[in-house]
């Protein structure tokens, strides 16, 4: 049956996967979006979304573009400051539920409880604002009284080894190195944002298979060493790998609270389902990051090609 769904952080990676999955199964999407004049923007309107620009901060603004919707899938968003994003979530929960919403869905975070048991480490960065606001979202959704929920936990992205998300994450990249403070043979967990989008549109067309589920996602655990052989294969291009110390890492440009993140999955990390139990829960196969390389490899960055 055909639904209204609003997409919020349409013209971000999992929004803007969720709104073009939707569209393609025949449901009618409001996406929302700070800037409707983005290719990525354009792209979804002419695909057929309503592409609307709005401010999740703004409660008349949130009020209007939830009017009519039968299902919201929402991504955090607000500024650099989690405080921001967990009240604009709140208002855009609160709005949902007295416009007669029917099914929410929400993208967290997983393991969440764990984050808190890592405070520090050095790093002057703590976990604890964005678990905070991230906690309280979740517990929010269960309780606002929805006729369905579902909140989606998905662990790090294979989305941060490609565009902007990569000069970030692992600013050597550029120049073929992957260097981060994870040692080279210990595993992360990873997930393509694109798989977080398949969960809430499957959410959204099956209400009563996923409602009042907390769902993990991760679809393999590789070590760096090993993402730098499929990166090197997939592109065409080199990449090493080489653990460094905080100060190093700091040094090469690698922000603190990446560092924070990286020593944290090292160290505590996520213990999500892989793609073999999801897929046997759920009926959906999550990528590998081999087929996630290959379809994104031109927006991987790297050195010149072999």
């Amino acid at each position: 049956m055909s639904m209204t769904v609003l997409v919020t952080g349409a013209n971000g990676d999992q929004g803007g996967h969720a709104a073009r999955q939707l569209l393609e199964r025949g449901h009618r999407v409001t996406a929302l979006v700070t800037d409707p004049g983005k290719p990525s923007a354009r792209a979804l309107a002419e695909a057929g979304a309503q592409v609307v620009r709005g401010d999740l901060a703004d409660p008349d603004a949130v009020h209007r573009v939830v009017d009519g919707a039968d299902a919201v899938f929402a991504v955090p968003l607000g500024g650099p400051g989690e405080d921001e994003k967990a009240r604009n979530g709140r208002l855009l929960i609160e709005a949902a539920r007295e416009s007669g919403v029917r099914h929410f869905v929400q993208s967290s975070v997983a393991a969440l409880p764990a984050h808190r048991e890592f405070p520090d480490s050095g790093t002057g960065f703590s976990f604890e604002p964005y678990t905070r606001a991230r906690l309280d979202l979740e517990e929010r959704v269960r309780a606002a009284g929805f006729t369905y929920w579902t909140i989606l936990q998905p662990v790090a992205f294979m989305d941060n080894f490609a565009g902007a998300k990569a000069q970030h994450m692992y600013p050597g990249m550029s120049s073929g190195r992957l260097d981060s403070v994870r040692p080279a043979d210990a595993p992360a967990q990873h997930i393509a944002s694109r798989d977080v989008a398949a969960f809430a549109v499957a959410a959204v067309n099956d209400p009563e298979r996923f409602s009042h589920h907390s769902i993990e996602l991760a679809s393999q655990a590789l070590t760096m060493d090993e993402i730098a052989a499929v990166l090197s294969e997939e592109t065409g291009r080199p990449y090493t790998y080489s653990a460094l110390t905080r100060a190093e890492a700091q040094g090469a440009g690698i922000a603190a609270g990446v560092v924070h993140s990286q020593l944290w999955d090292t160290r505590i990390g996520y213990n999500a389902p892989l793609g073999d139990d999801l897929e046997k829960r759920w009926g959906i196969r999550p990528i590998t990051f081999r087929q996630w390389a290959r379809k994104n490899r031109e927006a991987i960055p790297g050195l010149h090609r072999l």
